[in-house]
C-alpha cells in the first residue's frame, strides 16, 4: 500500500501546520509505504516559512504546490488530488493543517484496512476520529446526526441525549461504524474513488464541499467507515464552539465565512438531500428564534448579533430555494 499525505494552508496558520507536518514526518520515518507529503499552499502568508521547513529535511519527498490566490477548501483540495492522481501512490490522506495526527496513525489504519477482503480495500473510505471541543464530541456522532434528520426536534433530542451520551460511549462504543459524510480531515482515500467520483464541487469554495463530495460516494456504493481509535486532534477549534450563539456575537469572525457556511449547507439539504423545503424552513425559522433567546438571556443582544440572525435567515432561505431548483447562486 503506497499513500501520499495531502495538507491544504492558508492564510497565517504555520503555527498549526508546523506541528501537523511534525506530525506526519513520524509517520514518514517509521512507515515506509508514504511516498510523498503534498502541501497546497493556498496563497497562505507562510510560503517562505514552508519553503524553510522543506530545506530542513531535505531527505523527505515534499511537493509543495503555491497558488496565487486562496480558491478556497474545494479548490485547495481538487488541485492537491489531481497531483496526486499522477503518482504512483495507491491512497491518499487528507488533512487539515491543524488536523495533528497521533503516533502510528497510518499503522492503525493499515490494521482496519486489513479487515476487509483484498478486493474490496479499494473500494472503502476509511476516516480517522476528530476530537473536538472538550476531546469528548466525536465528529462523526455530530455530523451524522445532523445528516440523518436534520430539523429541530433532532437538535433538542441530542441536547437531551448528551446527558447519557458519554457514558454510552464509553461502555459500548462500535470501533468501526458506517457514516453518510466526511470533512477532509482524516479520510483515506484510493485513487480509484476519486477517480470514478470525480473532484469537489468548486461552486461551494469553503464549506460542505466535502460534505457534497463524500455524499457522491456514498451514492455511488462506496462504503464510508469512521474509525474510533485512529484519532486527529483539530488544533484550531474556533469553528467547533461548544455554545454556537459565539457565530452570531464575535466580531472577529469574518461575515463571508458565515454565509457561506448558512447558505451551502441549506443548500446542500435541500438540493443533495431533498429534503423537505418546508421542514428547513421551520428548522431555519426556530433555530433563528433560539439563537435570539439565547443571546437575549446572556445580555449579549448587539446590532452585530441581530444583523447576523438576519443574514443566517436570508441566506438559509436563500439556499433552500436555489437547492431546489438547482442553481447555486450564493452572493
Amino acid at each position: 500500500m503506497k499513500i501520499s499525505i495531502l495538507v491544504v494552508t492558508y492564510g497565517d496558520r504555520f503555527n498549526y501546520l508546523k506541528q501537523v507536518l511534525d506530525a506526519c514526518l513520524l509517520e514518514y520515518r517509521k512507515i515506509g509505504q508514504i511516498l510523498e507529503i503534498i502541501i497546497v499552499d493556498n496563497a497562505s502568508l507562510s510560503s517562505e516559512k514552508i519553503k524553510e521547513y522543506i530545506d530542513q529535511n531535505p531527505k523527505v519527498n515534499f511537493k509543495h504546490i503555491c497558488l496565487n490566490t486562496n480558491t478556497g477548501s474545494a479548490k485547495g483540495f481538487s488541485v492537491g488530488m489531481e497531483y496526486f492522481l499522477n503518482t504512483v501512490s495507491d491512497y491518499v490522506l487528507l488533512l487539515d493543517d491543524d488536523n495533528w495526527i497521533e503516533e502510528n496513525f497510518i499503522e492503525n489504519f493499515s490494521k482496519y484496512l486489513n479487515i476487509f477482503e483484498e478486493e474490496e480495500k479499494d473500494k472503502i473510505i476509511l476516516v480517522g476520529n476528530r476530537l473536538l471541543n472538550d476531546q469528548k464530541d466525536w465528529f462523526d456522532d455530530i455530523k451524522m446526526n445532523k445528516l440523518i434528520n436534520y430539523s429541530f426536534f433532532n437538535t433538542l433530542l441530542r441536547k437531551l441525549f448528551k446527558l447519557f451520551k458519554q457514558k454510552i460511549r464509553e461502555e459500548a462504543f462500535l470501533p468501526i461504524r458506517p457514516a453518510l459524510v466526511f470533512s477532509y480531515g482524516g479520510g483515506l482515500i484510493h485513487r480509484n474513488i476519486i477517480k470514478d467520483v470525480g473532484l469537489p464541487n468548486l461552486e461551494y469554495f469553503i464549506y460542505v464541499d466535502d460534505f457534497e463530495w463524500s455524499y457522491r460516494m456514498h451514492k455511488k456504493g462506496y462504503p464510508i467507515y469512521f474509525i474510533h481509535d485512529v484519532r486527529i486532534h483539530d488544533l484550531d477549534l474556533h469553528n467547533h464552539p461548544s455554545n454556537r450563539t459565539i457565530f452570531f456575537i464575535d466580531k472577529n469572525i469574518a461575515d463571508f465565512r458565515l454565509t457561506r457556511n448558512w447558505y451551502n449547507t441549506f443548500y446542500f439539504y435541500s438540493s443533495t438531500l431533498e429534503k423537505s423545503k418546508s421542514t428547513l424552513y421551520f428548522t431555519s425559522i426556530f433555530y433563528s428564534f433560539l439563537i435570539f433567546i439565547s443571546i437575549l438571556l446572556k445580555g449579549k443582544v448587539s446590532k452585530l448579533a441581530l444583523k447576523r440572525i438576519y443574514s443566517y435567515i436570508k441566506c438559509s432561505i436563500g439556499g433552500i430555494k436555489d437547492g431546489k431548483r438547482g442553481e447555486y447562486n450564493f452572493k
